[in-house]
């Protein structure tokens, strides 16, 4: 018995140590008040932007949580908290909490700064142990089991997409191999590549950390995400969006750096593109100036803007069909094929303005333009037979 009675407080310890704390965390719902306290820094203040945004109340009712702040104008901003298993899109996610806003955020206000300092205060102070009170269950909320499904059509399509994913990937060392080809012979390399260095540098490392949501990112990468529903612009940034969450978190930053990373690329292309085109070392310097610090192009690169991706697949389309006109191999016609292929599954208009920009540059590019349209059969075939029955889908 005395064995016994010495050896059942470390039973009862570890039962506590195992058991008891977990169960509790599972269960610890949360209420306005509780909120409150995970609001709150150790100073006694709740969580916002002084003279920006400012906290007015919570909210906590089934499902999610509301946190009104408002602007020094008397504009309010909503930021909401949902479980984590939802299947609402989200900006943030901690523990616990998926974050996001409903609704545009005020004008000129610190939206953006304010979330990511709040879910990073959240973050901190969040084990996973909270729950919201729970969601009636005649509220007609969809069950898990018809979430994350697109139907049998856009399934087909997102295939599709996945598939020219691939194909692209495929050709791009073939891409990345003509590139350097034209940088070996580069008249003022030094000063080109130095800008280049100069503007990864910045969107890498300055710019990518000012957030900027221009197609609201978090609603786009949700879709990409959850496949719950087809993306308004086109398969081609859901499939790459998807597979690319496979490697990271599934949320707009990862988005962010990818632009940026196909902003730097394209940078690299566009000095073949211009090469081929016939421009000079100073035309070219001139040009990878403008496209490296010009504002409106750095911020388009950090933000989560379709436009970067559109220019990265159209500059890739052109800088092999140029190469074409002079190998006549047929899988440099293909990789221009598939190319401006993914630029018009990115964004509609390029079912246009992509062919049409490849034409303007080969057109006015050095050569006879009897030369360049006299192509063998197949390829005018292939070039404009491939284009429309590949665009329909």
């Amino acid at each position: 018995m005395g064995k016994l009675g010495r050896i059942a407080p470390i039973i009862a310890t570890l039962f506590w140590c195992l058991g008891i704390p977990n169960a509790l965390a599972e269960g610890q719902q949360l209420d306005e008040q509780s909120l409150n306290g995970l609001l709150t820094d150790n100073a006694g203040s709740p969580y916002q932007l002084e003279g920006e945004l400012v906290l007015k109340t919570v909210q906590v009712e089934p499902g999610r949580a509301h946190l009104i702040y408002e602007t020094p104008r008397g504009e309010p901003f909503k930021v909401v908290l949902v479980p984590k298993d939802s299947a609402e899109p989200h900006f943030k996610t901690t523990a616990s909490f998926k974050i996001f806003y409903p609704d545009p955020c005020p004008e000129n206000a610190a939206c953006v700064k304010l979330l990511e300092g709040l879910a990073q205060h959240i973050a901190a102070r969040d084990t996973g142990q909270w729950s919201l009170p729970p969601i009636p269950a005649e509220s007609g909320n969809p069950s898990g089991s018809q979430r994350g499904r697109l139907s049998i059509a856009d399934s087909s399509l997102f295939l599709f997409g996945t598939v020219l994913l691939i194909l692209s990937l495929l050709f791009l060392p073939s891409l990345l191999a003509i590139t350097y080809g034209q940088f070996r012979t580069l008249p003022h390399k030094l000063p080109i590549l130095g800008i280049i260095g100069a503007g990864a540098v910045l969107r890498l490392f300055v710019m990518r950390h000012m957030v900027i949501t221009v197609y609201m990112g978090y609603l786009l990468t949700d879709k990409a995400a959850s496949l719950r529903e087809f993306a308004r612009y086109g398969i081609g940034s859901q499939a790459m969006w998807h597979h690319l969450f496979h490697f990271t978190t599934p949320d707009h930053t990862s988005a962010i750096m990818l632009n940026a990373c196909l902003g730097i690329l394209s940078m690299g292309l566009l000095v073949a593109l211009l090469r081929r085109a016939g421009y000079g070392g100073i035309g070219i310097l001139s040009s990878i100036l403008l496209m490296a610090f010009l504002p409106v192009l750095l911020w388009s690169d950090c933000s989560d803007s379709l436009t970067v991706v559109v220019l990265f697949w159209t500059f890739g389309a052109t800088v092999f069909a140029q190469e074409y006109l002079i190998s006549r191999k047929i899988h440099h016609l293909l990789g221009a094929l598939v190319w401006l292929v993914m630029a018009a599954h990115t964004r509609p208009e390029q079912v246009f303005f992509g062919p049409l920009f490849v034409l303007t540059v080969i057109m006015f590019q050095p050569g006879s333009i009897r030369e360049k349209l006299k192509l063998p059969w197949y390829a005018w075939l292939i070039s404009i037979g491939g284009f429309i029955l590949l665009v329909l889908p």
